[in-house]
């Protein structure tokens, strides 16, 4: 959680942020929790093997303000330059910090491995440079404790770019003592390297781990290069107008208190109608220009269906927590059972005749949706939260 940590969220209410290398997700997870959903999160992974299980911790997380997609961290710099609020690279590295584990036993790392490593981790640095606007962040960090892939990797940016980035020191708040190194071998690090953070396992009780902070404090000359850019209408996504976006809107304020107009005002987000299905989508991907082609974006808040408007999973679980009608509250003893997936007996409809409801605990939290039948609740949570 630490790379996350090192941002500073105050200075825009809605900001844009890249997630370079984001996969499996959930720094992504925390980037929206702290940015609370607003402006655009760009979720994005080189390895198309890497998508899937990225795409399903964010769904199963449920944010509105996100974008999956899938490019070499690389070309950012040059598509988008001078653009993003925050940029964060959890670079792809050797690993060497984590405890061996079933899925990453330990191995051995060759010298050219780790130069490959940093080479790369120097392009994605050096993209995410470009990519952030002036006075904007960025967070570096890996899971390894290599110098070739730390330290080195920082001292070659200051090297190139000595007017146009600087490293921060630890925010006090962290109250961490855990300095870079400021030489390694014959190598002597310029004076700003040590404020990276640089998380030894004996002295923390953690996997070995390293992280900095920069910010961008002057332009750099380059080459714009025009991203790819997607065609929302050609991929049979339509915004929704005011008149037909009170089709829906009305049915979330009668069954559920729902003000949807003032909720998509709040968050920075517009309606679109796919199909039978319509997304809450962040007003940013379209209006700053970030329309790259997309694995997900957004979010399904509802469905039309026989019976009408349908709210997602997804909807309820984020923000259903804002509902003040169609609740229906679990007591403690049959909790469990409902997130194990089980029906619920001796329930009645609603006042409002909707058979769509939210469930909570007694506590209030938030535990999905159901359908009121005439002699049951039925469990609405999808199949792979159970």
């Amino acid at each position: 959680m630490l790379p996350v940590e090192l941002f500073d969220f105050s200075f825009t209410p809605y900001p844009l942020i890249l997630d370079m290398a984001a996969s499996p997700g959930g720094k992504t997870t925390q980037l929206i929790s702290e940015s609370l959903d607003r402006g655009l999160v760009i979720a994005n992974d080189a390895n198309q093997a890497r998508i899937p299980g990225l795409h399903s911790v964010l769904q199963n997380w449920s944010a509105a303000n996100i974008a999956v997609t899938q490019f070499p961290g690389e070309k950012f710099g040059s598509w988008f330059p001078d653009t993003f609020d925050m940029v964060l690279l959890d670079a792809p590295c050797s690993m060497e910090g984590l405890r061996a584990t079933e899925n990453h036993p330990l191995r051995s790392i060759s010298t050219n491995e780790r130069s490959r490593l940093g080479q790369r981790q120097f392009s994605l640095l050096e993209s995410a440079l470009l990519s952030v606007k002036i006075s904007g962040q960025i967070v570096y960090s890996t899971c390894t404790l290599a110098p070739e892939e730390d330290e080195m990797v920082l001292e070659q940016l200051l090297e190139k770019y000595p007017d146009n980035v600087k490293i921060e020191g630890i925010p006090s708040s962290l109250q961490l003592k855990a300095p870079a190194l400021s030489r390694y071998q014959d190598i002597s690090f310029q004076i700003q390297v040590p404020n990276a953070v640089r998380l030894w396992p004996h002295l923390f009780g953690t996997a070995g781990f390293f992280a900095a902070r920069l910010t961008k404090i002057k332009g750099i000359p380059s080459v714009h290069v025009p991203p790819p850019l997607v065609d929302m209408e050609k991929s049979g996504y339509s915004e929704m107008n005011s008149g037909s976006a009170n089709s829906i809107s009305g049915p979330l304020l009668a069954q559920y208190e729902f003000d949807l107009p003032h909720w998509l005002e709040s968050q920075n987000l517009r309606l679109y109608r796919k199909g039978n299905k319509v997304f809450a989508i962040p007003s940013g991907y379209k209006d700053i220009g970030i329309n790259l082609p997309f694995h997900s974006l957004g979010m399904v808040i509802a469905e039309e269906n026989p019976e009408g408007w349908q709210i997602s999973h997804e909807f309820c679980s984020r923000f259903g927590r804002d509902f003040t009608s169609g609740i229906v509250s679990l007591p403690e003893e049959r909790v469990a059972s409902w997130l194990c997936g089980e029906d619920q007996p001796g329930f009645t409809p609603t006042k409002s005749g909707n058979p769509i409801v939210v469930v909570r605990d007694n506590d209030g939290r938030n535990l999905g949706r159901g359908k009121i039948l005439s002699d049951r609740l039925k469990n609405l949570l999808p199949r792979r939260l159970i």
